[in-house]
């Protein structure tokens, strides 16, 4: 399902971010393909993260409607109670000046008995969702906090899964990844990454910052007006971020 958008594609088309014939060529292509149909604003999406590239758009379609259709326990299943008690999913509430969307995952209960990592997916993925639901941003942001993570909870991790949810987000996302920020970590972060390197093409290794919190990161990445008071910057803490992300994941049904 679709979420329901907060924005149209005209008003897109009126401000200069996507162009109609763009979108039309897309639809007829859908057609032709015997795809399922998708909204102008979900085109709109698709052209803006592969900057008006109709090929490049086209692909990315497939790979969408390929991997959500082959991975129902990821995309179908909407069940996530058990990982709202123990991790925090945030969409945080300003955009970048270049308007690029930052989101934020991290352990709110370390105990790794309580960690699903399919239903730690499926929520990542609804939030990703949820990023284009009020307007399409120029790119994403993601930081990811390891806080309290161990060893223990790598080990729940499903290879088969991990591959797939690096291909949707290299290949399959209406976003553009402009950058992934690995944070407190220790040697949890590394053998992660080791895990996940093997699923990741060259292009997207180089966009994926192991990161200590300062100064430094501060000037160089990301502006304290943009960031939570967990990591220097001026916004209310995660918590009230999560919180207001999941109750728009209910709203736009994501």
């Amino acid at each position: 399902m679709e979420a329901k958008f907060r924005f149209t594609a005209t008003d897109l088309i009126s401000k200069g971010r996507v162009d109609a014939a763009n979108i039309q060529s897309i639809k007829e292509w859908l057609a032709s393909e015997n795809l399922p149909r998708l909204s102008d604003e979900l085109i709109s999406q698709f052209l803006i993260s592969t900057c008006h590239d109709v090929q490049m758009a086209t692909v990315t379609i497939k790979n969408y409607f390929r991997i959500r259709q082959s991975t129902p326990e990821m995309f179908s299943e909407r069940h996530v109670e058990k990982m709202l008690q123990v991790g925090f999913y945030c969409v945080l509430p300003r955009r970048t000046a270049d308007n690029c969307a930052i989101i934020v995952v991290k352990l709110r209960d370390g105990d790794a008995r309580k960690f699903d990592f399919t239903e730690h997916l499926r929520l990542i993925c609804m939030v990703l969702d949820l990023v284009v639901y009020e307007d399409p941003p120029d790119g994403l942001i993601s930081i990811l906090d390891l806080q309290g993570s161990s060893l223990r909870h790598l080990t729940s991790i499903s290879l088969r899964l991990a591959a797939t949810f690096a291909a949707y987000v290299q290949d399959a996302i209406p976003l553009k990844v402009r950058a992934v920020h690995l944070i407190n970590g220790g040697a949890v972060l590394h053998t992660l990454f080791t895990m996940f390197a093997p699923f990741l093409k060259a292009q997207v290794r180089e966009m994926i910052h192991l990161q200590t919190i300062g100064e430094e990161f501060h000037t160089n990445w990301i502006e304290k007006e943009y960031l939570p008071g967990e990591y220097g910057g001026y916004l209310a803490p995660i918590e009230v971020h999560s919180d207001a992300t999941i109750g728009k994941l209910s709203l736009s049904q994501c």
